[in-house]
């Protein structure tokens, strides 16, 4: 499933740009076991962006660095094949309710499939398995991971972040939208929506904070149609939520559920908002899907509901499961 995301590409890529000009030079400051120790993995980076065409790799001066491993065992897990037979229980109840469930991949993941010659089968063996034991609960991650393989971009990472860049999130939204049966709408009108709600603003990369306290700037999308916010009990990112309201150009006149993460939240949500009438946003699980959305839902219309969890996440749930 292929799309024209040049318009949203050009920012992705000056974003990573500006990254690597601000960064790699401390970054060529660590020896190896110095980015070790600070939990870094470190990959070359190529010369073009199209990597699949030249298939050349720098001359090894210039890398990318990726979690290595994380306090969620990430770079253990993910070469470990799954042999449960059930799906995890959110997973479930979301299906039960007519959702969908979506498995964020991870920054190396989305860099192996950027490979010359990669297919699904070059996957980590955890997602993969995944994938091949819950072939139809797995389908919106399949055509996802699909996309990304064939949209043959490096500039489908953030570089020194962890999360992907808008690029990516934008072929998940178009991918999303064709998935739950909108694809009759115009990618092209679509794409620009999106691109319009770009601003440009200050940040740091999460990956970059471990070796570096010089902040980057970038292009996110904008949170102008966020109405109401809820922190969570504990002042801490997960339990909190936000609800955007869209009175301009909307495409899709329904609601929106949406449980996740730091893409959900930074990406994924302020993206939607521009084609739903409202999108909720909450991040982390509810005890109850059912319930939470019967309190927040403002439309007589039944919602989309969907439930998104970044890979190692999600490896790390199930491993604790």
């Amino acid at each position: 499933m292929s799309f024209n995301l040049s318009l949203i590409e050009k920012y992705s890529s000056g974003d990573n740009l500006r990254s690597f000009l601000l960064y790699n030079p401390e970054l060529a400051h660590y020896s190896l076991q110095g980015l070790r120790e600070k939990d870094l993995l470190m990959l070359p980076l190529t010369h073009s962006i199209n990597s699949r065409r030249s298939a050349k790799q720098s001359d090894g001066s210039y890398y990318l660095p990726f979690l290595s491993n994380g306090s969620n065992n990430y770079g253990l897990l993910r070469g470990l094949a799954s042999t449960t037979k059930e799906l995890p229980s959110f997973a479930s109840q979301a299906f039960s309710m007519g959702g969908n469930f979506f498995v964020v991949p991870e920054a190396q993941t989305v860099y192996e499939l950027q490979r010359a010659g990669a297919t699904l089968g070059d996957l980590p063996l955890a997602l993969r398995s995944w994938i091949d034991n819950f072939s139809d609960q797995f389908s919106l991650t399949r055509i996802f991971l699909e996309s990304l393989s064939e949209a043959n971009s490096m500039h489908m990472l953030r570089w020194f972040d962890s999360h992907l860049s808008m690029t990516a999130y934008t072929l998940f939204c178009l991918v999303y939208l064709k998935f739950i049966g909108y694809g009759y709408l115009s990618s092209i009108v679509v794409t620009q929506l999106l691109h319009d709600s770009l601003l440009f603003r200050s940040y740091t990369p999460d990956l970059a904070v471990r070796f570096s306290q010089k902040q980057s700037s970038a292009f996110f999308p904008t949170t102008g149609l966020v109405v109401q916010k809820k922190a969570s009990l504990d002042g801490s990112l997960r339990g909190s939520y936000l609800m955007f309201l869209n009175h301009g150009s909307i495409l899709i006149d329904r609601e929106l559920f949406l449980f996740g993460d730091s893409h959900s939240f930074s990406g994924i949500a302020p993206l939607l908002s521009q084609i739903f009438r409202q999108v909720h946003v909450f991040w982390g699980l509810p005890e109850d899907f059912s319930d939470f959305i019967d309190k927040h839902s403002v439309s007589s219309h039944p919602p989309h509901l969907l439930v998104e969890c970044c890979e190692r996440f999600f490896l790390k749930n199930i491993q604790s499961t």
